[in-house]
């Protein structure tokens, strides 16, 4: 497909929040360009960004009428997105941060694992980590090729970011999308939800999404990461509440367990890593040998 023609009706519509992105919103619009598949719409729904964002995203658009902006007051991530989708043609949403990159097959591959099978709702890859500079780490996310319960969710993340994410347009209306008023966990909350509604979430084996660490992004605020797993786990009490109650001593022990690794990974304070380690032996004491 030529990018100067733009399809009545797209296969995939691409949702990205951007937020004073100016130096990785390009790259980040240039990973969706150089996928497989063309024939995609792009939404960019800026949150009230105040450096050179817009003006970069509107010189993409005025070259390539698959990108569109829509621009609005800050209102968080999660209205964002839901913005976009609302806006969007296509039948599947793949969502992609400002600065994180696809590889080529990113979209080709989940599509192809969507259209294979009817009852999954959200396909989506392994991450590879990467450096605020753009330099991978090395480190990969791990690949999740079984079908999802609520316990793997309540447990952890384990599609890790927004941007490993391709959904059904269905099961997004059939949940009515991310919750405006979570910053964090807003992903996880969700995705809890998608499972309850009885779609299917599956990833893939193979690594096509590069996740950027950056000390700037909302995952570097482990305090604030843990007080939204808090809010997710209570808006999760109130639509299962016995599934949660079943499932909540491991899913603490895990969740603390990540957030003190974060800690030592970021070179957080060493009493903040021992009470996340407290917290986990003591609620699931068999996590130190699971």
């Amino acid at each position: 497909m030529n990018p100067n023609t733009h399809s009545t009706s797209p296969q995939v519509a691409v949702v990205m929040p951007s937020f004073n992105a100016s130096e990785t919103i390009l790259d980040s619009i240039a990973s969706v360009q150089q996928q497989s598949i063309a024939d995609w719409e792009m939404i960019i729904v800026d949150d009230g960004s105040t450096d050179e964002t817009v003006a970069l995203v509107k010189q993409v658009c005025s070259q390539d009428p698959r990108v569109r902006i829509i621009q609005q007051v800050n209102s968080g991530p999660s209205v964002a997105r839901n913005r976009g989708v609302s806006e969007s043609q296509a039948p599947v949403v793949a969502f992609l941060d400002s600065d994180d990159l696809w590889e080529p097959l990113h979209l080709e591959l989940n599509l192809a694992a969507l259209s294979k099978y009817s009852d999954l709702g959200i396909s989506f890859s392994p991450c590879r980590l990467m450096d605020a500079d753009g330099k991978l780490t090395g480190e990969r996310t791990a690949a999740w090729l079984d079908d999802l319960d609520i316990a793997d969710i309540l447990s952890c993340n384990p599609s890790s970011t927004c941007s490993a994410l391709v959904v059904r347009k269905s099961a997004f209306e059939d949940t009515r999308g991310f919750d405006k008023h979570m910053v964090h966990a807003e992903d996880q909350e969700w995705l809890y939800r998608v499972l309850t509604s009885g779609w299917k979430m599956r990833g893939l084996s193979e690594a096509t999404v590069r996740y950027r660490l950056s000390p700037k992004g909302l995952s570097a605020d482990t305090k604030r990461m843990h007080q939204g797993w808090q809010a997710f786990v209570a808006s999760a009490q109130k639509h299962t509440p016995e599934a949660v109650a079943r499932h909540l001593p491991k899913a603490q022990a895990s969740m603390n367990l990540y957030f003190a690794r974060r800690l030592l990974r970021d070179g957080g304070t060493s009493s903040s890593m021992r009470q996340h380690l407290w917290v986990s032996l003591r609620s699931y004491p068999r996590i130190a040998f699971d």
